[in-house]
Order: C-alpha cells, then sequence, then structure tokens
C-alpha cells in the first residue's frame, strides 16, 4: 500500500492512501460505460427525429465531443472526479496540496493520448505500476496524482478496542455514551498524528478537539488535553464492550 504526505494551508501533515492500477482502471471503465450509454441514448434520440439523416453530424458533433472531452469537464466541474472516480472514491490532487488548476486538468488530459488512446493504456499501466506516486505521465507533468478518500487501512473501532487490555479499570467520565464510534476514530487519529507530527498545527487541532469532546460530555477541560483524550478512550472502551 502506497501512500502520500501533503500538508496544508494551516501546516498540518495529511497522509493519504494513493489510489493504484486497479482503482484507476475501474473508473475508467465506469466512465467509458457512461460515454458508451449516453451516446446510444443520444443516437437514438436522433434517429428518432432525424431517421438517419445527418447522422454524420451527429458522429462528430456529439459523439466525439462526449468521447474526448468527458474526462476533462468531469475533472473541471467536479473538483478532479469523473463518476467513475467518485464510484471508485478517487480524486485528483496536487502533491504540493494545492487544488488542481484548470492547467492542471489539461495537462493530465492532453497526455490521455499518449497514456491511454495510442499506447492502449500500456504506458499508463506501466507508470503507475513502478513509480512511487502511481503517477502517469500526464501526472509527472501537471506534479499530481490519485488519492483514495477512503483508506483501505481506516482505523475503525475495534482497532482502538484492541489498543491495550484494561482490566479492573474505573471509568473516569461515564458520560462518554453520548460520543459516537466516528467521534473516537478521530479522537484516536488525532492522538497519534500529534504524536507523529510535533508542531503547533497539529497541537492546536489536539486542543480544539480536546474542547469539543469536553464540551459535548459538559466536563470541564483538564489541563492535560492528551491524557484527557486517552482517558476518554479508554472509558469508551470499557462503556460499550
Amino acid at each position: 500500500m502506497k501512500t502520500i504526505e501533503m500538508v496544508t494551508s494551516q501546516k498540518v501533515t495529511i497522509t493519504y492512501q494513493l489510489a493504484g492500477l486497479k482503482d484507476r482502471m475501474l473508473a475508467y471503465l465506469v466512465d467509458i460505460s457512461m460515454i458508451i450509454s449516453s451516446n446510444i441514448v443520444l443516437s437514438l434520440i436522433w434517429l428518432g427525429i432525424f431517421r438517419g439523416d445527418y447522422f454524420l453530424y451527429f458522429y462528430y458533433f456529439i459523439f466525439l465531443p462526449i468521447f474526448f472531452f468527458y474526462s476533462l469537464v468531469c475533472d473541471i466541474f467536479l473538483n478532479g472526479q469523473s463518476v467513475g472516480k467518485r464510484t471508485m472514491e478517487i480524486r485528483i490532487v496536487k502533491l504540493d496540496g494545492k487544488d488542481p488548476s484548470i492547467t492542471d486538468y489539461l495537462i493530465r488530459w492532453s497526455f490521455r493520448l499518449i497514456d491511454i488512446y495510442f499506447s492502449l493504456g500500456a504506458v499508463a499501466s506501466m507508470l503507475i505500476s513502478s513509480t512511487a506516486q502511481n503517477q502517469r505521465l500526464g501526472d509527472f507533468l501537471a506534479n499530481t496524482t490519485l488519492i483514495k478518500l477512503r483508506s483501505d487501512d481506516r482505523v475503525t473501532l475495534k482497532d482502538i478496542t484492541n489498543i491495550n487490555s484494561i482490566d479492573n479499570y474505573v471509568t473516569t467520565y461515564p458520560q462518554v455514551h453520548l460520543l459516537s464510534e466516528n467521534d473516537l476514530i478521530i479522537i484516536n487519529e488525532v492522538l497519534q498524528r500529534s504524536k507523529s507530527y510535533r508542531n503547533i498545527a497539529h497541537q492546536n487541532a489536539l486542543t480544539k478537539i480536546a474542547e469539543k469532546v469536553a464540551c459535548v460530555i459538559d466536563v470541564d477541560l483538564p489541563e492535560n488535553k492528551r491524557e484527557f483524550l486517552q482517558t476518554i478512550i479508554k472509558d469508551y472502551i470499557v462503556l460499550t464492550r
């Protein structure tokens, strides 16, 4: 599993799982299915209106534009995603953490001719499989790649409950039942990141989530916020077992 770390404008480091060749191929197949099905529907409408007359006009002015410009239009207007990419929950991102520009999308799109069409996908497959950041030629030139929006190794509540074995433990905050499983997953991830990245941005994130938790369970926030959140996790594990 390959990952990439990007730093946001707030100097927070976020780790994403890179979209692999399989994810990208499946997204492409979904998009091709969309293109073919939409053109079939439009051609039937055209034939119903013109009864076969001027069909070359349909081919040159409807079929070809949809085929060639579909991905570019989707990427620009759907924030780096096509229907296929949304289905596979993947998205185009810049390696420097900034949002891709229209120029970036144009570069990626123009090199589809080499990456996909002229080489029947061989160039794209080879580069995506062999490069550190799963980039095809268009990605290299645009400084982009594709990430998964839902990581395969996402932390679950089961993972949290396996962190430690807690015997004869007395809960400190019985109000933790007001928190959800997703809340606990976020708390755990913030704790881990603040431990791995000891900078102001991640410490601020830890402080904010500690303040939010204290507000939800209606308690005074202790001075040691890390210890407070660790206690919250332990209490939740004990009370929800």
